[in-house]
């Protein structure tokens, strides 16, 4: 394996949900949580009947829980199309898995192995020149920075999150990208250096032009292989591990 080097870039955008918090189980949690609810307010017991399959492949079908439940409100038969995100059904749900999943992330959500510890590699070497840029909010954020003492490194300035008011459009769009790499003062998109895991994210990494990394941590390592195009990372790695041997560190003890 050949290696990289932080150096060799000028910044570091990571995403938030499966690159540094391990927020998977706890989004899906919080949705079972909301469509039991909501299958008891609004007295249709089949909502909390839909097939754990189709719940299992929702995060591969869009990149905020809007998109994400009207798909499997879609593909459960209970709306007439995905694209039927304002239907009063997804709103619901939406707004109860929210309010279920923040509960959790108030305590602080779990890190995946290795992240928090790369991040701090990095900010040896490119100290004030790291930022977040996700669709989750502060309030999933903001507990996860403090809880692993990551808040001193990351000003809200270089926090792009949800509701940014320079946001226009979600990833894939390129957006987020662009104003990540603002606010770390990033000219030449190859310099900026993009921690993923998601196809979508991995598209707006690229459509923005920066050099993509992507861990195999919510997609498997066939799938990210198999990834052509726009979709396409520079570099794939298993895990964090690998990624931190393959950026001439040390392997964490």
């Amino acid at each position: 394996m050949s290696e990289i080097h932080v150096r060799e870039f000028k910044a570091v955008a990571w995403d938030f949900d499966g690159i540094l918090a391990d927020s998977v189980a706890v989004h899906n949690a919080a949705r079972t949580l909301a469509y039991q609810q909501v299958a008891f307010t609004e007295r249709k017991p089949e909502l909390a009947q839909i097939a754990a399959k189709i719940h299992k492949k929702a995060h591969n079908h869009g990149s905020s829980p809007t998109t994400i439940n009207a798909w499997i409100l879609a593909k459960a038969g209970f709306i007439d199309s995905k694209n039927d995100t304002e239907h009063e059904l997804v709103t619901k749900i939406v707004t109860s898995k929210k309010n279920f999943y923040h509960d959790r992330a108030a305590v602080g959500l779990p890190q995946i192995p290795g992240s928090v510890e790369l991040f701090r590699r990095f900010n040896v070497d490119r100290p004030g020149m790291q930022a977040i840029a996700s669709t989750a909010g502060p309030q999933e954020v903001h507990p996860f920075l403090q809880k692993n003492r990551l808040d001193h490194y990351l000003p809200d300035r270089r926090l792009i999150l949800a509701d940014h008011p320079d946001v226009q459009q979600l990833k894939p769009e390129p957006d987020v990208y662009e104003v990540a790499a603002a606010a770390l003062g990033v000219a030449d998109p190859e310099t900026l250096l993009v921690i993923e895991d998601s196809e979508q994210g991995i598209e707006a990494a690229n459509r923005y032009g920066a050099t993509v990394v992507a861990i195999a941590t919510t997609r498997s390592l066939k799938r990210l292989h198999g990834l052509t195009g726009i979709q396409k990372p520079d570099y794939i790695f298993e895990n964090f591990a690998e990624a931190t041997t393959a950026f001439g560190y040390a392997p964490v003890e």
